[in-house]
């Protein structure tokens, strides 16, 4: 995440969401129950030139609607990391090229109950 020749360039990040599904084995199933999908398939792309915000947006949409997986509930600790720095929760001094990094990697939040963020800038568009 924090490569030189990646870290401030303008560069879209994406999660490819076309078919997304619960199970990965078969054809995608079942189809998204939550919003904003409510009943249809997932089919979206998500872009962002915030790698952070990218996969926090990602996993609150998985996270939201499959919360019986309460493994899915740790799986942004790396996220947490990246937009901690350089104080990161678990102690760890992050390094490029043998020196400190000195300033987060992105925005990380989980959207409220109304799935609005206040940091990240999330639009929608049913296409």
């Amino acid at each position: 995440m924090s490569h030189p020749d990646m870290g401030q360039k303008a560069l879209l990040f994406l999660i490819d969401g076309t078919y997304g599904s619960r199970d990965v084995n078969g054809a995608p199933n079942p189809k998204w129950m939550k919003a904003p999908f409510n009943g249809d398939w997932a089919c979206s792309l998500i872009v962002s030139q915030d790698e952070v915000a990218c996969d926090a947006v990602g996993m609150d949409i998985i996270i939201g609607e499959w919360p019986e997986f309460q493994s899915l509930n740790y799986c942004d600790e790396y996220l947490r990391e990246a937009a901690s720095l350089p104080n990161a929760p678990s102690g760890t001094v992050y390094q490029q090229q043998g020196k400190p990094l000195q300033q987060p990697l992105g925005l990380f939040e989980h959207w409220n109950r109304d799935h609005q963020y206040t940091k990240i800038d999330l639009r929608y568009k049913k296409m």
